[in-house]
């Protein structure tokens, strides 16, 4: 009987202690989204957890301090980033032109380096034009062969935009890059005064050992609009 006790007691020690680590991570930098008990998981479900998080909206400043941005309306921001989401994975692209900056437009990255001379940007109308189309479009440089990326949008948005179940990412940060691959990772330099939500998964396979592990970031620029986007960055492991 005192084994029993004594079992049960250590089980639920390391139980508490690693609920406590994974709130130190959670509440740090980034969450991990999980469903709520006997709750389908929903995009509504994980925004509605995630505003009850005081800290994943930290940002660190130059001396490596993390300040918390007061303008940002996380609720808003989610909601518009999981609208974005479902737009490309439903292939809405008329609903998904609504939500593009109207005079920015909107760059698509494939890895993770913001490329302005390479990196292809689209106006509302002219996005939800090229989807319907077959034309082909450059978007940029293959990794590792350096070959154009020569694709049409519906095929381009299946290898670099939603190449995985972004609404069910398991692991979501709000201006904080989750992981990073040899690509250089400039997006506060490339989009200043911009939000950004990264999707992430860090692996899908597990025989592949987390190398396929891969992120999808949505920036948002605030206008008198509401938070409009204004890229699409995705991310990968890269040689």
């Amino acid at each position: 009987m005192r084994t029993l006790v004594l079992c049960a007691l250590t089980c639920l020690l390391g139980l508490s202690i690693g609920l406590m680590i994974n709130l130190h991570v959670i509440g740090d930098t980034f969450f991990s989204p999980s469903p709520v008990q006997n709750t389908p998981s929903t995009s509504q479900n994980i925004i509605d957890q995630s505003i009850n998080q005081n800290s994943i909206l930290n940002q660190k400043t130059d001396d490596g301090e993390k300040t918390e941005d007061q303008d940002l309306d996380r609720e808003a921001l989610l909601k518009q980033a999981y609208t974005a989401l479902n737009c490309f994975k439903d292939h809405n692209y008329k609903d998904l032109s609504e939500l593009v900056h109207p005079i920015k437009g909107v760059s698509f990255t494939p890895y993770s380096t913001v490329d302005r001379s390479t990196d292809k940007t689209f106006k509302p109308a002219d996005l939800s034009n090229a989807a319907g189309s077959n034309n082909v479009y450059t978007w940029g440089l293959q990794n590792g062969s350096g070959q154009p990326i020569q694709l049409t949008m519906s095929d381009y948005f299946k290898k670099y935009v939603y190449n995985a179940e972004y609404t069910s990412a398991p692991i979501l940060g709000i201006n904080t890059v989750i992981s990073s691959g040899n690509s250089l990772e400039n997006i506060t330099e490339a989009y200043p005064d911009c939000y950004f939500i990264e999707f992430y998964f860090p692996g899908i396979n597990p025989e592949d050992k987390g190398f396929d592990w891969c992120g999808l970031k949505l920036v948002f620029e605030y206008t008198e609009g509401g938070y409009m986007l204004v890229g699409v960055i995705h991310s990968e492991w890269t040689i």
